[in-house]
Protein backbone atom coordinates (compact mmCIF):
# COMPACT_ATOMS: atom_id res chain seq x y z
CA UNK A 1 0.00 0.00 0.00
CA UNK A 2 1.16 3.62 -0.75
CA UNK A 3 1.62 5.58 2.24
CA UNK A 4 0.51 8.85 2.85
CA UNK A 5 4.51 10.19 3.10
CA UNK A 6 4.96 8.95 -0.24
CA UNK A 7 1.84 10.68 -1.87
CA UNK A 8 3.00 14.03 0.15
CA UNK A 9 5.88 13.43 -1.11
CA UNK A 10 5.57 13.10 -4.91
CA UNK A 11 3.24 16.16 -4.73
CA UNK A 12 5.62 17.88 -3.60
CA UNK A 13 7.98 16.92 -6.03
CA UNK A 14 5.50 17.15 -8.77
CA UNK A 15 4.36 20.52 -7.97
CA UNK A 16 7.87 21.86 -8.56
CA UNK A 17 8.59 20.75 -11.77
CA UNK A 18 5.01 22.44 -12.55
CA UNK A 19 6.13 25.62 -11.54
CA UNK A 20 9.02 24.86 -14.05
CA UNK A 21 6.83 24.40 -17.13
CA UNK A 22 3.19 26.41 -16.17
CA UNK A 23 4.65 29.53 -17.84
CA UNK A 24 2.56 31.26 -20.64
CA UNK A 25 5.26 30.79 -23.44
CA UNK A 26 7.06 28.00 -24.65
CA UNK A 27 11.06 27.81 -24.13
CA UNK A 28 10.48 27.15 -27.92
CA UNK A 29 10.10 30.52 -28.93
CA UNK A 30 13.32 31.87 -27.55
CA UNK A 31 16.27 31.06 -29.47
CA UNK A 32 18.29 30.64 -25.93
CA UNK A 33 15.78 28.44 -24.23
CA UNK A 34 15.29 27.90 -20.56
CA UNK A 35 18.03 30.17 -20.15
CA UNK A 36 16.88 33.38 -21.87
CA UNK A 37 15.85 35.71 -19.25
CA UNK A 38 12.24 36.04 -19.97
CA UNK A 39 11.87 32.15 -19.49
CA UNK A 40 13.84 32.28 -16.09
CA UNK A 41 11.69 35.46 -14.49
CA UNK A 42 8.41 33.47 -15.50
CA UNK A 43 9.91 29.89 -14.06
CA UNK A 44 10.96 31.44 -10.54
CA UNK A 45 7.90 33.87 -10.16
CA UNK A 46 5.67 30.59 -10.65
CA UNK A 47 7.86 28.55 -8.68
CA UNK A 48 7.92 30.88 -5.87
CA UNK A 49 4.36 31.30 -6.07
CA UNK A 50 3.79 27.29 -5.35
CA UNK A 51 6.93 27.59 -2.66
CA UNK A 52 4.38 30.19 -0.98
CA UNK A 53 1.57 27.68 -1.03
CA UNK A 54 3.38 24.61 0.03
CA UNK A 55 4.61 26.63 3.39
CA UNK A 56 1.41 26.75 3.93
CA UNK A 57 -0.09 23.19 2.74
CA UNK A 58 2.60 21.05 3.76
CA UNK A 59 2.91 22.01 7.39
CA UNK A 60 -1.11 21.96 7.72
CA UNK A 61 -0.58 18.44 6.24
CA UNK A 62 1.97 17.11 8.74
CA UNK A 63 -0.58 18.63 11.91
CA UNK A 64 -3.89 17.70 10.29
CA UNK A 65 -2.56 14.36 9.15
CA UNK A 66 0.86 13.34 10.76
CA UNK A 67 2.45 13.75 13.99
CA UNK A 68 3.74 17.41 14.51
CA UNK A 69 2.17 19.11 17.57
CA UNK A 70 0.58 21.88 15.71
CA UNK A 71 1.14 23.62 12.60
CA UNK A 72 3.85 26.23 13.99
CA UNK A 73 5.52 23.46 14.68
CA UNK A 74 5.53 21.64 11.29
CA UNK A 75 6.43 25.02 9.92
CA UNK A 76 9.53 25.47 12.15
CA UNK A 77 10.38 22.11 11.36
CA UNK A 78 11.06 22.59 7.94
CA UNK A 79 13.97 24.46 8.83
CA UNK A 80 13.63 28.20 7.54
CA UNK A 81 13.66 29.91 10.51
CA UNK A 82 17.01 28.85 13.09
CA UNK A 83 16.39 26.55 15.80
CA UNK A 84 19.59 26.78 17.56
CA UNK A 85 22.25 28.98 17.69
CA UNK A 86 24.79 26.70 16.00
CA UNK A 87 23.17 27.13 12.46
CA UNK A 88 25.72 29.94 11.46
CA UNK A 89 28.77 27.83 12.83
CA UNK A 90 27.15 24.48 11.56
CA UNK A 91 26.99 26.39 8.02
CA UNK A 92 30.53 27.21 7.57
CA UNK A 93 31.42 23.75 8.64
CA UNK A 94 29.20 22.28 5.66
CA UNK A 95 31.26 24.39 3.28
CA UNK A 96 34.67 24.09 5.21
CA UNK A 97 33.31 20.73 4.21
CA UNK A 98 32.76 20.94 0.66
CA UNK A 99 35.60 23.02 0.18
CA UNK A 100 37.98 20.03 1.41
CA UNK A 101 35.88 18.07 -1.91
CA UNK A 102 37.19 20.50 -3.98
CA UNK A 103 40.83 21.26 -2.70
CA UNK A 104 42.24 20.03 -6.03
CA UNK A 105 39.63 22.61 -7.97
CA UNK A 106 40.45 25.30 -5.83
CA UNK A 107 44.26 25.31 -5.97
CA UNK A 108 43.91 25.17 -9.33
CA UNK A 109 41.75 28.48 -9.67
CA UNK A 110 44.18 29.64 -7.38
CA UNK A 111 47.06 29.69 -9.74
CA UNK A 112 45.27 30.06 -12.69
CA UNK A 113 44.43 33.35 -11.68
CA UNK A 114 48.08 33.84 -10.42
CA UNK A 115 49.70 33.15 -13.20
CA UNK A 116 47.24 33.53 -16.34
CA UNK A 117 47.72 37.06 -17.63
CA UNK A 118 45.02 39.05 -17.75
CA UNK A 119 42.67 37.19 -15.98
CA UNK A 120 41.01 38.65 -12.99
CA UNK A 121 38.85 36.56 -10.51
CA UNK A 122 37.12 39.52 -8.95
CA UNK A 123 35.67 40.47 -12.53
CA UNK A 124 34.96 36.93 -13.48
CA UNK A 125 32.64 36.22 -10.11
CA UNK A 126 31.17 39.54 -10.73
CA UNK A 127 30.36 38.56 -14.32
CA UNK A 128 29.25 35.35 -13.22
CA UNK A 129 27.10 35.81 -10.01
CA UNK A 130 25.16 39.44 -10.95
CA UNK A 131 23.01 38.72 -12.92
CA UNK A 132 19.93 37.16 -13.85
CA UNK A 133 21.65 33.38 -14.74
CA UNK A 134 23.95 33.97 -11.21
CA UNK A 135 20.73 34.72 -9.18
CA UNK A 136 18.94 31.31 -10.76
CA UNK A 137 22.07 28.88 -10.27
CA UNK A 138 23.24 30.16 -7.14
CA UNK A 139 20.63 31.61 -4.64
CA UNK A 140 17.18 30.72 -5.94
CA UNK A 141 17.79 26.93 -7.29
CA UNK A 142 19.76 26.33 -3.96
CA UNK A 143 16.90 27.97 -1.39
CA UNK A 144 13.88 26.92 -3.41
CA UNK A 145 15.25 23.12 -4.03
CA UNK A 146 16.03 22.29 -0.57
CA UNK A 147 13.02 23.67 1.05
CA UNK A 148 11.33 21.18 -1.50
CA UNK A 149 13.64 18.46 -2.00
CA UNK A 150 15.61 18.14 1.35
CA UNK A 151 12.96 19.52 4.22
CA UNK A 152 9.66 19.52 3.14
CA UNK A 153 9.96 15.79 1.64
CA UNK A 154 12.11 14.65 5.13
CA UNK A 155 9.58 16.06 7.12
CA UNK A 156 6.78 14.25 5.26
CA UNK A 157 8.89 10.51 5.97
CA UNK A 158 8.99 11.96 9.78
CA UNK A 159 5.55 13.01 10.64
CA UNK A 160 3.44 11.25 8.67
CA UNK A 161 2.30 7.51 8.56
CA UNK A 162 4.61 5.33 6.20
CA UNK A 163 6.01 2.26 6.08
CA UNK A 164 8.79 1.36 8.40
CA UNK A 165 11.92 3.35 6.77
CA UNK A 166 15.38 3.27 8.73
CA UNK A 167 17.46 6.28 9.35
CA UNK A 168 19.65 5.04 6.45
CA UNK A 169 17.48 4.28 3.79
CA UNK A 170 15.60 7.65 4.73
CA UNK A 171 18.96 9.04 3.43
CA UNK A 172 19.35 6.63 0.39
CA UNK A 173 15.56 6.69 -0.89
CA UNK A 174 14.21 10.19 -0.11
CA UNK A 175 16.82 11.37 -2.54
CA UNK A 176 15.19 9.44 -5.79
CA UNK A 177 12.31 12.64 -5.95
CA UNK A 178 14.81 15.24 -6.71
CA UNK A 179 17.22 12.69 -9.05
CA UNK A 180 14.21 11.85 -10.74
CA UNK A 181 12.49 15.48 -11.06
CA UNK A 182 15.51 16.14 -12.90
CA UNK A 183 14.29 14.24 -16.53
CA UNK A 184 12.39 17.05 -17.61
CA UNK A 185 15.67 18.01 -18.52
CA UNK A 186 15.92 15.38 -20.83
CA UNK A 187 12.48 16.72 -22.70
CA UNK A 188 14.16 20.05 -23.13
CA UNK A 189 17.42 19.27 -24.44
CA UNK A 190 15.53 17.06 -27.12
CA UNK A 191 13.38 19.43 -28.25
CA UNK A 192 15.64 22.71 -28.37
CA UNK A 193 18.94 21.16 -30.03
CA UNK A 194 19.85 18.31 -31.99
CA UNK A 195 21.16 16.19 -29.68
CA UNK A 196 20.44 12.46 -30.19
CA UNK A 197 18.05 10.31 -28.24
CA UNK A 198 20.71 8.10 -27.37
CA UNK A 199 22.84 10.82 -26.22
CA UNK A 200 19.99 12.51 -24.30
CA UNK A 201 19.13 9.20 -22.31
CA UNK A 202 22.55 9.10 -21.21
CA UNK A 203 23.15 12.59 -20.09
CA UNK A 204 19.91 12.32 -18.35
CA UNK A 205 20.90 9.11 -16.61
CA UNK A 206 23.94 10.70 -15.29
CA UNK A 207 22.47 13.70 -13.99
CA UNK A 208 19.52 11.24 -12.10
CA UNK A 209 22.41 9.70 -10.77
CA UNK A 210 24.64 12.43 -9.94
CA UNK A 211 21.41 14.48 -8.03
CA UNK A 212 20.03 11.99 -6.54
CA UNK A 213 23.42 10.86 -5.15
CA UNK A 214 23.89 14.65 -3.62
CA UNK A 215 19.92 14.59 -2.23
CA UNK A 216 21.47 11.86 -0.18
CA UNK A 217 24.67 14.30 0.71
CA UNK A 218 22.24 17.18 1.93
CA UNK A 219 19.27 14.82 3.81
CA UNK A 220 22.98 13.78 5.51
CA UNK A 221 23.73 17.21 6.22
CA UNK A 222 20.05 18.31 7.44
CA UNK A 223 19.53 14.98 9.54
CA UNK A 224 23.13 15.74 11.40
CA UNK A 225 22.41 19.24 11.98
CA UNK A 226 19.37 19.46 13.30
CA UNK A 227 17.44 20.27 10.63
CA UNK A 228 19.64 23.16 9.50
CA UNK A 229 18.21 23.63 6.37
CA UNK A 230 21.22 26.91 5.35
CA UNK A 231 23.45 24.85 5.93
CA UNK A 232 22.22 22.78 2.70
CA UNK A 233 21.30 25.56 0.88
CA UNK A 234 24.95 27.20 1.28
CA UNK A 235 26.71 23.42 0.73
CA UNK A 236 24.20 23.42 -2.49
CA UNK A 237 24.94 26.61 -3.92
CA UNK A 238 28.88 26.27 -3.56
CA UNK A 239 28.16 23.30 -5.49
CA UNK A 240 26.64 24.59 -8.02
CA UNK A 241 29.45 27.23 -8.57
CA UNK A 242 32.00 24.43 -8.39
CA UNK A 243 30.26 22.13 -11.04
CA UNK A 244 31.33 18.71 -11.62
CA UNK A 245 35.63 18.49 -11.09
CA UNK A 246 37.16 18.77 -14.64
CA UNK A 247 40.72 18.66 -15.81
CA UNK A 248 43.03 21.28 -14.45
CA UNK A 249 41.81 24.65 -16.01
CA UNK A 250 45.58 26.04 -15.82
CA UNK A 251 46.99 23.01 -18.04
CA UNK A 252 44.21 23.20 -20.59
CA UNK A 253 45.13 27.09 -20.79
CA UNK A 254 48.74 26.55 -21.67
CA UNK A 255 47.79 23.59 -23.81
CA UNK A 256 44.85 24.51 -25.98
CA UNK A 257 45.15 28.81 -25.44
CA UNK A 258 49.19 29.25 -25.63
CA UNK A 259 52.21 27.67 -25.13
CA UNK A 260 54.11 27.81 -21.66
CA UNK A 261 56.46 30.78 -21.81
CA UNK A 262 59.62 28.48 -21.20
CA UNK A 263 60.21 24.92 -21.30
CA UNK A 264 60.77 24.89 -17.49
CA UNK A 265 57.30 25.99 -17.33
CA UNK A 266 56.17 23.10 -19.30
CA UNK A 267 57.50 20.69 -17.12
CA UNK A 268 56.47 22.18 -14.33
CA UNK A 269 52.77 22.29 -16.02
CA UNK A 270 53.33 18.50 -16.72
CA UNK A 271 54.06 18.05 -13.12
CA UNK A 272 50.93 19.81 -11.81
CA UNK A 273 48.77 18.10 -14.06
CA UNK A 274 49.89 15.03 -12.57
CA UNK A 275 49.10 16.17 -9.06
CA UNK A 276 45.89 18.27 -9.54
CA UNK A 277 44.37 14.87 -10.22
CA UNK A 278 46.34 13.27 -6.76
CA UNK A 279 44.40 16.21 -5.26
CA UNK A 280 41.47 15.16 -6.61
CA UNK A 281 41.48 12.04 -4.90
CA UNK A 282 43.19 13.51 -2.04
CA UNK A 283 39.78 15.61 -1.69
CA UNK A 284 37.75 12.71 -1.86
CA UNK A 285 39.55 11.13 1.17
CA UNK A 286 39.75 14.63 3.20
CA UNK A 287 35.68 14.80 2.66
CA UNK A 288 34.90 11.18 3.90
CA UNK A 289 37.46 11.13 7.19
CA UNK A 290 36.29 14.72 7.98
CA UNK A 291 32.37 14.37 7.70
CA UNK A 292 31.15 13.14 10.99
CA UNK A 293 33.75 15.27 12.59
CA UNK A 294 32.58 18.55 10.98
CA UNK A 295 28.85 17.84 10.62
CA UNK A 296 29.05 17.04 14.50
CA UNK A 297 25.73 18.75 16.13
CA UNK A 298 24.52 18.21 19.61
CA UNK A 299 21.06 18.57 17.70
CA UNK A 300 21.56 15.91 15.29
CA UNK A 301 18.27 13.91 14.52
CA UNK A 302 20.44 10.72 13.09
Amino acid sequence: MISSAFLVSLYVSVSYVAGVYATDVSVNNYRSGRDDPRIIIQRMGRISLILIANLIVVPLILYQFGSANSFQDAFLRLGIWPQHSSYVLESLKALVLMGLLYVGPLADSLLYYMFVPHSNLLQELKEELLNIWGFRNYVFAPVTEEIFYTSMILNCYKFLPHEPVSQLKLVWFTPFFFGLAHIHHAYETYQNTRTTLATVILTTLIQVTYTTLFGCLTNCVFLKTGGNLWACIVLHAFCNYMGFPEPSQLHMYYTDVRKPPSELVAKLLTWWNRFYFVLLILGIWLFTVNFNALLVSPYSLM
